[in-house]
């Protein structure tokens, strides 16, 4: 009697068991997972700040005179074959009297801050949702140092140009090709 009754144990625990995992393999939705293997970019170096020096308020005549252009650069190193190419696309705070180039902070007036390419020395504008890229670049991958040079400049927004502080941030993309 005792040996019927373990089994008669046995086996509602084991009934008990199964009925109570049904429910947990029951279908109630489905995940998707999507995603891409690509090649790991470039490594990337740049100058943190890029002194552009005084201009006078004098060299300001009218609206679209420039200062001196200061050379900066950005390194791309260590690229992946698969990196033929670059170019670099700026964005930051449009200018409210010209949107295509960087608003000033400071208490300097009637200015901004343009970006070109050295290569071009064409103007880098910014414009609302989108930006111009710079001049393609050839990579080479490896080890070796990729150098893509730009240029940033004062230039006059307005026919008055008051003197004082005149700072700016850009933030920059590159765009492997």
């Amino acid at each position: 009697m005792k040996s019927s009754r373990s089994f008669l144990t046995i086996a509602i625990v084991s009934l008990s068991s199964s009925l109570m995992s049904l429910s947990v393999y029951a279908f109630d939705g489905r995940i998707n997972f999507i995603g891409q293997i690509v090649d790991p970019a470039c490594q990337v170096n740049t100058e943190s700040t890029v002194t552009l020096g005084d201009a006078q308020t004098t060299a300001f005549k009218k609206i679209g005179d420039t200062s001196q252009t200061t050379s900066f650069n950005i390194q791309l190193s260590n690229c992946p074959s698969a990196a033929r190419a670059a170019s670099i696309s700026f964005s930051g705070t449009p200018h409210t009297d010209n949107p295509e180039i960087l608003q000033v902070n400071g208490n300097a007036q009637g200015v901004g801050i343009e970006l070109v390419d050295s290569n071009s020395q064409q103007r880098l504008a910014l414009r609302a949702g989108q930006t111009d890229a710079s001049t393609s670049t050839r990579l080479q991958s490896g080890k070796s140092v990729n150098t893509l040079t730009f240029g940033a400049r004062y230039v006059s927004t307005s026919h008055v140009v008051t003197p004082g502080s005149a700072a700016a941030s850009a933030d920059f993309t590159v765009t492997y090709q």
